[in-house]
């Protein structure tokens, strides 16, 4: 037998009724709607419990003068605890299940009424219809011949530290912990110029074509031109046979590094 629910709810607390309406159908059993004003016409019923909006006007008056045996079929809900507390001797000597104030909680309102959980008949294992899969499609036709490989790019050029100058490269400073020098480079010195060297004027004189005359070129010129040229020669001299000093390797290394720098290379590794 399904069991019946009536809620007496005025419109202005119709949210409460619908979230009370959908919790007492999804247990199984019916719901009936009255409003306030026709409460009396459902009074005298037994087969069916009642859910009442105690601050509707006179509501709660008329319900307990109309049921003397209420039992354990009806929950009261309120917005103030005052308004059941007024009349909550009479409610409880009457039996009534559950007292809740606003807001409204569907789930323990509808738990006090005790309903029976209605268990829905399963449908039978013939009636379900098998899944269909869909068919799955061809498989593709795969190519006789693979697809040629695409030219393979030349790898990206690494990019690394630049190389020192070559003085720096050639002459690589010692490594920490070690006060010992590298061994000197040998360079090719300068050969110094002889002092009988032939002068520029003897050379040109020498070297001139035959057709103009290596004696008329040097007779053609001046005695100034010669004074000038010898005068250069002596100036020159001097600094061709001078020889050129190479800097060290620790000169050239103080050249491109800080000496603090220098000197935190040569501290030992603790």
């Amino acid at each position: 037998m399904t069991e019946v629910v009536v809620l007496c709810f005025p419109d202005s607390k119709r949210d409460d009724r619908l979230s009370l309406e959908h919790e007492i159908t999804e247990r199984g059993a019916e719901c009936e709607t009255v409003a306030p004003a026709d409460l009396g016409s459902v009074i005298g019923r037994t087969d069916v419990r009642f859910v009442l909006d105690a601050d509707g006007r006179d509501v709660l008056q008329c319900f307990l003068k109309g049921t003397p045996d209420l039992g354990s079929r009806t929950v009261l809900v309120a917005s103030y605890e005052t308004t059941l507390l007024s009349k909550m001797h009479e409610a409880l000597a009457r039996g009534v299940a559950g007292l809740f104030v606003r807001p409204v909680k569907p789930k323990a309102v509808v738990a006090k009424l005790s309903l029976p959980v209605r268990v829905r008949p399963r449908s039978r294992a013939g009636s379900v219809p098998p899944a269909r899969f869909p068919s799955s499609p061809p498989a593709a036709r795969f190519p006789s011949s693979p697809p040629p490989r695409p030219a393979s790019s030349p790898p990206a050029p690494q990019s690394g530290p630049s190389l020192p100058p070559l003085g720096i490269r050639e002459s690589s400073p010692p490594p920490r912990g070690s006060s010992r020098p590298p061994p000197p480079i040998d360079v090719p010195r300068a050969a110094p110029i002889p002092r009988d060297a032939p002068s520029h004027a003897e050379l040109f004189a020498r070297e001139a074509p035959a057709s103009m005359g290596g004696a008329a070129m040097a007779s053609a010129l001046s005695p100034e031109l010669s004074q000038l040229l010898s005068d250069a020669e002596a100036k020159v001299a001097p600094l061709d046979a001078h020889e050129v000093s190479l800097p060290s390797p620790e000169e050239e290394i103080e050249a491109v590094l800080p000496h603090d720098v220098l000197l935190a290379l040569d501290a030992p590794i603790e």
